[in-house]
């Protein structure tokens, strides 16, 4: 069944893809979040600074 339906050898394949995609989501969405803390917090306007 992993083969045909989740384009892997095994189920325990098929898990670890999934860990890795929902771990690097995670990282990605960590990021962005800091990234609009950071923007939030330093303004950009060169006249600020």
């Amino acid at each position: 069944m992993a083969p045909r339906y989740l384009g892997t050898d095994t189920t325990g394949e098929a898990i670890d893809e999934g860990l890795k995609v929902l771990l690097i989501g995670a990282v990605v969405g960590m990021l962005a979040e800091i990234s609009g803390s950071i923007a939030a917090i330093a303004p950009r306007d060169a006249d600020e600074e």
